[in-house]
């Protein structure tokens, strides 16, 4: 079997498991960051669109949150306080961070994709302490595919009541290059 051919099954089995959790009554969000750094600003949207976009069509989210400037380990309560400007409307997504919190907070059944685990957080205790608070969230899956060709998938009770696969975050080998 070609590793192309391992993908497209790969691929195809987990879009089943996300129309599977669509059928359950799961809302799928995505969410895209992207640290500060050099580019300027219509790199830096491209760069956000093209993780969007990724999103939408691997893991067929039904909404996609970003955040334009943040570092992996900010946390994610204090991501983008006080940003509500027009470069949302040059992204392919509904909202930023705080935007996220809000849906989690008044939505149920709530599964939450993220590229890579920099695209969500590499900051364990903050990651516990915002899944403590989210209750609505049950599901995080981790998109590493084009590094390990993995999904990593994980129930929000398993990460509270074993907080020592949050630290599987802080042993990530190095940061992966993103979108170009």
């Amino acid at each position: 079997m070609t590793n192309t051919t391992r993908i497209v099954q790969f691929l195809t089995k987990y879009q089943t498991q996300i129309r599977n959790l669509k059928k359950q009554g799961f809302k799928i969000l995505g969410y895209a960051r992207k640290s500060g750094g050099a580019e300027d600003h219509e790199t830096r949207i491209k760069l956000l669109n093209r993780m969007c976009r990724r999103l939408k069509e691997r893991s067929l989210v039904d909404h996609v949150f970003v955040s334009y400037n943040s570092q992996a380990n900010d946390p994610l309560a204090e991501r983008d306080m006080g940003q509500k400007d027009e470069l949302l409307t040059q992204l392919s997504a509904e909202g930023n961070t705080q935007d996220m919190l809000a849906y989690i907070t008044n939505t149920e059944n709530i599964c939450l994709v993220a590229l890579d685990y920099a695209g969500l957080s590499t900051n364990c205790n903050d990651l516990y302490g915002f899944l403590t608070q989210h209750p609505n969230l049950e599901k995080v899956m981790i998109d590493t595919m084009p590094t390990e060709s993995v999904i990593h998938v994980y129930e929000r009770n398993q990460l509270l009541n074993r907080p020592e696969m949050l630290k599987k975050i802080e042993r990530r080998k190095r940061p992966h290059q993103r979108s170009k």
